[in-house]
């Protein structure tokens, strides 16, 4: 749980989306299976890339190392979720996080993001999605141009 919350004003306005993509093995009706690869997308507006931090889960009684890179293209973006997650069924949800607009961007780890998954930075959530190219391009696109800072006092 994240010590920041928005209940101030002020808090609202320093703001970052992260888009998270979670992939379970099976989701049905009756039963919510454990997340199986997880991705946290944002924009890194300081080198104009997409920043990325993922982690495969638990799945065999093995803990999987977490990982972080940038990419530079939506494209090279899609090809990354395409081959992680395939056409398997996901979950999408949107945060917009407070407490990240002033680190570092290497400090925003996996650990980081994972723990502050919080329902009051949550925007929106869709669950048992199929991901196709265009709608990966649209979501990444909306990252990519959707901000509330101010490029000449924050960089």
């Amino acid at each position: 749980m994240s010590y920041f919350l928005y209940n101030d004003s002020e808090l609202q306005t320093d703001t970052y989306f992260v888009l998270c993509i979670e992939e379970r093995d099976t989701i049905t009706r009756d039963t919510i299976t454990p997340v199986d690869t997880r991705l946290f997308i944002a924009w890194n507006r300081v080198d104009n890339d997409y920043l990325v931090r993922g982690r495969r889960e638990d799945t065999t009684k093995s803990n999987y190392v977490p990982y972080a890179f940038h990419c530079e293209k939506a494209n090279y973006l899609y090809d990354f979720i395409n081959l992680v997650m395939g056409y398997s069924k996901v979950n999408l949800i949107l945060y917009n996080f407070n407490n990240i607009e002033k680190m570092n961007i290497n400090e925003i780890t996996y650990e980081f993001l994972e723990e502050n998954m919080d329902k009051n930075y949550e925007v929106t959530g869709y669950n048992n999605c199929v991901l196709n190219k265009k709608e990966i391009l649209r979501y990444l696109r909306f990252l990519r141009n959707n901000y509330n800072w101010n490029e000449d006092t924050n960089n």
